[in-house]
């Protein structure tokens, strides 16, 4: 006969080690959902750092054509055609807004690249001379319809 005792402590083992197989596999997925967010993070970096470099390859070409490739009353800073041609050279899916061009450098002093997930923001710094990033992740805290 099996006795009372022992049938509680198999059972008391095998929630024991279930608890903690749980718990492992909750942290591996925790640990791999943050390594994806980040290489999300990583590559929206890189499509807004190809989106800066391709605005100064444009403002180059566009100096040829004595054309300004910012366009500040345009709702996102630049011309239809130019905004196409960004997003064609640097394989961007977002919306970009050119905030301001900095003339004296010949490059962009501010920019936002924003896809459904991420919001990238550009600033060159004429300070330090340097290019100044931020990418942040967006997350909706409240989402409601109206009918």
């Amino acid at each position: 006969m099996i006795n009372g005792e022992v049938v509680k402590n198999v059972v008391k083992k095998l929630l024991i080690r279930f608890m903690i197989i749980l718990f492992f596999l909750f942290m591996w997925i925790i640990g791999l959902l943050s390594y994806k967010n980040s290489l999300d993070a990583e590559h929206m970096f890189r499509t807004a750092k190809n989106i800066q470099l391709s605005m100064r390859l444009l403002s180059i070409q566009y100096y040829g054509e004595n054309r300004n490739l910012y366009a500040p009353n345009n709702e996102f800073g630049m011309e239809e055609d130019t905004l196409k041609e960004i997003k064609s050279l640097s394989d961007a899916d977002g919306e970009i807004t050119l905030i301001s061009w900095n003339y004296q450098k010949s490059v962009p002093a501010k920019f936002i690249y924003e896809t459904d997930s991420y919001l990238v923001f550009y600033e060159y710094n004429s300070n330090n001379d340097e290019l100044e990033w931020k990418v942040c992740r967006i997350h909706p805290v409240i989402e409601r319809g109206f009918h």
